[in-house]
């Protein structure tokens, strides 16, 4: 059952985001929504789908009776800009946040506060290709987040990396870059630890990495003899030419290889 509070806020959004008018006023109201995750998943799950990678989601979902277990890399705040939240409340799928920033690793553990009768394990670390405890990622200053909105500061916090040139270039025409570009030092994980650690009998269907520009050195640090996933989605359309060397990778472990918009498949055959 709804909380009548809870009905309330969802009764007033599902309203104000029907009637047309001032776009500033829409937009405040949609942020505002996004500080309420169990408004924000009534809402979400009315939407249709038809997001390319959300389809795709959507049919892996129905092939495994909505029981799938999976590793998100790179989970950040675990709401917006996330195609695979929709399942993960919908079809209750059960699985493991890993995300670096721990700013960001809080609001990503409140925004599934809400969720009972689910196994999700979250884990504050970033994932390594190598075997070291530690790793470095670049970020931004605490005075820049500080000078943003939560939305704004969520969206640069997305493009942390372990490049500081791709950090860089989220900032290009500001002013005093060097200032505002941070390095911060981060536990570390392999996949395959994680993998024993936090998963029930090395259990996993789906891997989803966004680890911006290093998605696919994690996929190829993977142990496909511990793990034999049935899926794997990552970001793609910032690896170059070595979109086709994992590619190759993937194909020579049994996986059928599909783009999908800047995104990349492979599902084992």
């Amino acid at each position: 059952m709804i909380k009548a509070a809870a009905f309330s806020e969802w009764l007033f959004c599902h309203r104000v985001l029907n009637i047309s008018g001032d776009g500033l006023l829409l937009e405040a109201i949609k942020n505002y929504i996004k500080t309420k995750p169990r408004v924000y998943d009534m809402l979400n799950s009315r939407r249709p789908i038809v997001d390319d990678v959300e389809v795709w989601l959507d049919n892996f979902s129905k092939q495994n009776n909505g029981q799938v277990n999976f590793i998100q890399i790179g989970a950040s705040d675990g709401l917006r800009w996330d195609p695979f939240r929709r399942f993960i409340i919908e079809n209750k799928w059960n699985g493991v946040f890993v995300e670096p920033l721990p700013n960001v690793f809080g609001i990503l553990v409140n925004n599934y506060a809400y969720v009972e009768n689910q196994d999700l394990r979250f884990v504050n670390a970033a994932i390594s290709i190598d075997d070291s405890k530690h790793i470095d990622i670049w970020s931004y200053s605490e005075d820049f987040c500080n000078s943003l909105s939560l939305e704004e500061k969520l969206c640069y916090l997305r493009k942390s990396s372990l490049d500081k040139t791709h950090v860089e270039s989220s900032l290009s025409g500001l002013d005093n870059i060097d200032s505002i570009v941070k390095c911060y030092r981060v536990k570390c994980i392999s996949i395959n630890s994680l993998v024993k650690e936090y998963t029930d009998d090395n259990q996993v269907d789906l891997i989803l990495i966004d680890a911006e520009g290093y998605d696919d050195k994690i996929v190829e640090t993977i142990d496909f003899e511990l793990i034999q996933p049935k899926a794997i989605l990552f970001e793609s359309h910032n690896l170059g030419e070595r979109k086709k060397e994992i590619r190759s990778f993937l194909e020579a472990k049994g996986y059928v290889v599909t783009d999908i918009g800047g995104d990349t498949v492979a599902q084992r055959v």
